[in-house]
């Protein structure tokens, strides 16, 4: 082998190991997205609190069972219709900390005002703290 035949294998070496990092990376980041199931029926939503971190993604998947119904927010930007019997996928990512509400936003009958939940965001360090201090709870009530 001489260095110029040499050269090109290491060329193509690091061009496979990058592509590599890159598809393994996004296969990762591809898994870590939470998968929240939201069911709409007359005149609710279940679940209707979902508790969020900040900058967690998530995809929502939203169910329609009976008839046309809404997901909206004001507050998150999210304006989605769902049609009867069918389901709609919606990725989201928590941008911001707070209590927001998301209601039906497509007249579903009489009990439509009703048709309403809450998001939680709240912020990784205060539910990190918070879990280390359960498990610290649990250590001490084992002893």
């Amino acid at each position: 082998m001489n260095k110029h035949t040499t050269r090109i294998y290491r060329k193509e070496f690091i061009a496979v190991v990058m592509l590599l990092i890159i598809m393994t990376t996004a296969c990762y980041a591809e898994d870590s997205v939470r998968e929240i199931s939201i069911t709409a029926e007359k005149y609710q939503f279940s679940p209707d609190v979902i508790e969020l971190v900040k900058g967690e993604t998530v995809d929502f998947t939203i169910l329609s069972s009976d008839v046309n119904h809404g997901f909206c927010s004001k507050e998150l930007n999210i304006y989605l219709e769902v049609p009867a019997g069918e389901e709609i996928k919606y990725r989201f990512t928590a941008e911001k900390t707070g209590t927001f509400e998301f209601y039906c936003c497509v007249y579903c009958g009489i009990g439509h005002m009703k048709m309403k939940g809450k998001i939680i965001v709240r912020d990784a360090d205060e539910v990190k703290k918070e879990k280390r201090q359960e498990k610290d709870k649990e250590s001490e009530d084992k002893k």
